[in-house]
C-alpha cells in the first residue's frame, strides 16, 4: 500500500470512529444526559444561572457552553439533551480534526481517535466524567509539537504548548501523569528538542503542588488521597485487591473489555523493539504500568463499576500515543496492511462494546419512567419512593436519582416534569415542603433561569403508591 494511501485510510478511519460514536450519542442522547454524575451537571446548565464548574475542572466547559448557546435560542429540553450529548463528542474529534487537518500531526490525530474507544465502555454513558477529557486533550500538545518538529521554538511557541498542556491539567487530578508520560515522549521521539520537553516535564511534575495551592482540593478528592495512602500500607495484601480483580476480570474471564488494549500494547512494544526503538518501548511500558499502578492504589477497596472503569480509562492515552506513532512509521507494504486492518478490528469490537453497554443503563432508564408515570398517574409532581421498592425493581439509585427523574420526566414537556427522591434519608419537613430539587443536602429551584423547561411547584412532597 503506498504511503499516501496508507496515511490516507488510517484518517478516514480516525474520522469513522467520532462520527460512529457522534451517532451513538445522538441515539442515546436521553441515556447519556440523564445518568448520575452527567444528570445533575447537566440539570445546573440548563436551570441554574452562571457557569457551573466542578471541583475546579475549567476545561470541561466546552459541552456546557454548547448547551448555554442552544437554550438563547428557546430550544426545548430535548434538543439541549441532544446538545449536550453530542458536545462532548464533538470536543474529541475537534482535536482530531486539529491534528491531522491543521498540524498536519497524523501520528497524535490517529492516537486521538484509538484512545476515544480503546478501553471506553460504561464511561461513555457518563460523559462529565473529567477523565475523559484525557483522551483528547494530551494529544492538542503531542499533535502542536510534532507540527513544530524540525523548527525553532520562539517564545510563542513555547507558551502555546505550555497553554495546551494546561488544558489536560487542568481536566484531572491525574493530568499530570499523562502529560509528563507526553513530555518524555516527545523528547525520546525527537519531535520536541530538549527545552520545551524540560520546560513540559517540569510543569508536568510541579503541577500536583500548583493546583494544590491553588485549587483546593474537594472532599472527594481528599478521599482518594486517603485511600493512595492505605493502599501502600496494604501493598502486601495486593492479590486480594478490589482493583486487581476488576483488571483481570474484565481482561480475561467475566468480559474482556481491556484485552484489546493490552494486545494493542503488546504489540506496539514488540514493533518498537523490532525498529530498534527501545527507549520509546521501555517509555510505554514504564508509563502504562506506572498509571496501573496507582489506578490498583488508589480503587484498591473498590469503587462502583463505572468508577473503576474511569480509574483505567486514561491508559488508553499512553497506548493509543504509541500504537498511533508506529502505525505511521510502518514502510513495508504487507504490514501496513496488517497494521491497517488489526487497527480497524480493535476498533471494531471496542465500538461493540461501548454500543452493548447502554443496555443496563436503558434497562434501569425503563425502570425508573415506570416511577414516573405512577407518579403522573396520581398526580404527584414531587414525590418520595421507598427504596425497597426502587431496588427491586432494578433501580440504581445514585445521589443524582431527583436531577435524573426530572429531566426523564420532563423531556417529554415541563407539564410532565416530575421530582422523585429516595424515601431512606427524606430531607426535613421545610424542605419536603419546598417543592424544589432537593440533592446534595441543597434545595434548587429548578427554573432559575426563566425558561420555563422545568415546572415551579409549590405542593410538597408526597409518597407514591407502587402496587
Amino acid at each position: 500500500m503506498a504511503e499516501r494511501h496508507y496515511h490516507l485510510a488510517l484518517l478516514v478511519l480516525g474520522h469513522a470512529v467520532f462520527i460512529a460514536l457522534a451517532g451513538l450519542a445522538l441515539e442515546h442522547a436521553v441515556l447519556r444526559t440523564t445518568q448520575g454524575d452527567t444528570a445533575f451537571q447537566v440539570f445546573q446548565w440548563i436551570s441554574q444561572p452562571g457557569w457551573d464548574i466542578e471541583a475546579h475542572r475549567y476545561s470541561a466547559t466546552l459541552p456546557q457552553a454548547a448547551v448555554k448557546f442552544t437554550a438563547l435560542f428557546g430550544a426545548d429540553l430535548c434538543t439541549l439533551l441532544h446538545v449536550a450529548s453530542l458536545a462532548h463528542v464533538l470536543v474529541g474529534y475537534g482535536v482530531f480534526v486539529l491534528c491531522a487537518h491543521v498540524w498536519k500531526a497524523h501520528a497524535a490525530a490517529l492516537g486521538c481517535a484509538i484512545a476515544a474507544l480503546l478501553c471506553t465502555r460504561l464511561t461513555f454513558y457518563s460523559p462529565v466524567l473529567e477523565a475523559n477529557y484525557l483522551l483528547c486533550f494530551p494529544f492538542l500538545t503531542a499533535g502542536f509539537a510534532a507540527s513544530r518538529a524540525g523548527h525553532s521554538w520562539p517564545g510563542w511557541a513555547m507558551a502555546a504548548v505550555v497553554a495546551l498542556t494546561l488544558a489536560a491539567l487542568f481536566a484531572h487530578p491525574m493530568g499530570w501523569m499523562v502529560m509528563l508520560f507526553i513530555a518524555a515522549w516527545l523528547f525520546v521521539t525527537k519531535q520536541a528538542p530538549l527545552r520545551p520537553s524540560l520546560v513540559l516535564l517540569a510543569l508536568a511534575l510541579a503541577w500536583p503542588f500548583i493546583s494544590r495551592v491553588l485549587f483546593p482540593p474537594t472532599g472527594y478528592e481528599l478521599d482518594q488521597y486517603d485511600k493512595v495512602i492505605r493502599g501502600l500500607h496494604q501493598f502486601c495484601t495486593f492479590c486480594h485487591w478490589a482493583s486487581w480483580h476488576f483488571l483481570l476480570d474484565h481482561t480475561f474471564t467475566i468480559s474482556t473489555v481491556y484485552l484489546p488494549a493490552f494486545a494493542a500494547l503488546l504489540a506496539t512494544i514488540i514493533g518498537w523493539c523490532v525498529l530498534r526503538e527501545y527507549r520509546t518501548a521501555l517509555l510505554m511500558l514504564a508509563g502504562t504500568l506506572a498509571f496501573l499502578m496507582v489506578y490498583l492504589v488508589t480503587f484498591h477497596e473498590g469503587e462502583s463499576a463505572i468508577m473503576m472503569d474511569r480509574g483505567v480509562l486514561p491508559v488508553a492515552t499512553f497506548i493509543a500515543l504509541g500504537a498511533g506513532g508506529l502505525l505511521l512509521r510502518i514502510r513495508a507494504r504487507a504490514w501496513r496492511v496488517a497494521g491497517l486492518v488489526a487497527t480497524a478490528v480493535v476498533l471494531v469490537a471496542k465500538f461493540r462494546d461501548v454500543s452493548f453497554a447502554s443496555r443496563p443503563f436503558s434497562n434501569n432508564m425503563a425502570a425508573t419512567n415506570e416511577l414516573i408515570l405512577l407518579a403522573e398517574e396520581q398526580d404527584i409532581p414531587r414525590g418520595i419512593v421507598n427504596c425497597d421498592h426502587l431496588r427491586s425493581r432494578g433501580v440504581d439509585v445514585t445521589w443524582a436519582f431527583a436531577a435524573e427523574t426530572l429531566l426523564r420526566s420532563a423531556v417529554n414537556g415541563p407539564e410532565h416534569g416530575r421530582i422523585l427522591i429516595c424515601g431512606d434519608t427524606p430531607p426535613s419537613a421545610d424542605r419536603l415542603a419546598s417543592g424544589k430539587l432537593l440533592t446534595l443536602h441543597f434545595a434548587f429551584q429548578v427554573d432559575a433561569n426563566g425558561n420555563h423547561l422545568f415546572q415551579r411547584s409549590d405542593r410538597p412532597y408526597q409518597m407514591v403508591v407502587i402496587h
